[in-house]
């Protein structure tokens, strides 16, 4: 039998990971028409294929939390179109009521390709790709943008269960590097995951 695995958090990830995707949504908003196609720090991915995964990842576990049977897959495809954000503010508040309306969702277990997870840290990856997509998105669109300290925090807490030597050979994650003494969270999980 597969391992369950946690970051250990609790109900409050439900409105932790709603702050990130609003605040996703609210970054999306902001981006220009003619920024989508830049290039971003995920190497090979425009701003718009970056808004794609993340809604992609987002309308996975919204459906995990809407109590659906059997193991969570993520769908393929354009999700959002072009212009992404009235789709992607749709998708994300829809996510974000699941996760609300069925609190139950944070005890179960999530199966994914790469392991099983509690639900709370369902939630919580969730959180970690929203947080760390829309420093891509802003990045890649030009954007100014202030990553959650609080957020970051949470995000960190997860990031130990994913950026593993194996996430990293696939090419999922670039090489960590040392961040410097004392730096805050959004410091940190940029050191973590590779992003200068």
């Amino acid at each position: 039998m597969d391992i369950v695995r946690s970051a250990r958090l609790g109900a409050e990830i439900a409105d932790q990971l709603s702050d990130a995707l609003f605040s996703a949504a609210a970054l999306v908003d902001a981006v220009p028409q003619r920024s989508l196609m830049l290039a971003t720090p995920c190497r090979g991915w425009s701003v718009l294929d970056v808004v794609n995964h993340l809604a992609a990842v987002t309308e996975k576990f919204g459906r995990f939390a809407a109590v659906t049977p059997g193991p969570v897959r993520q769908l393929r495809g354009d999700l959002v179109g072009t212009p992404p954000a009235k789709k992607f503010r749709e998708l994300t508040g829809a996510a974000a009521r699941s996760w609300h309306e069925n609190p139950g969702a944070l005890t179960a277990v999530c199966a994914l390709p790469f392991g099983s997870f509690d639900g709370a840290t369902a939630a919580g990856i969730n959180l970690f790709d929203a947080v760390i997509h829309q420093w891509d998105i802003a990045v890649g669109a030009g954007i100014d943008h202030e990553m959650s300290e609080e957020l970051a925090a949470v995000a960190l807490r997860v990031a130990g269960l994913l950026l593993t030597d194996e996430a990293r050979l696939s090419g999922h994650y670039a090489a960590p590097f040392l961040p410097p003494a004392g730096a805050p969270p959004s410091v940190r999980l940029l050191a973590a995951t590779g992003r200068q």
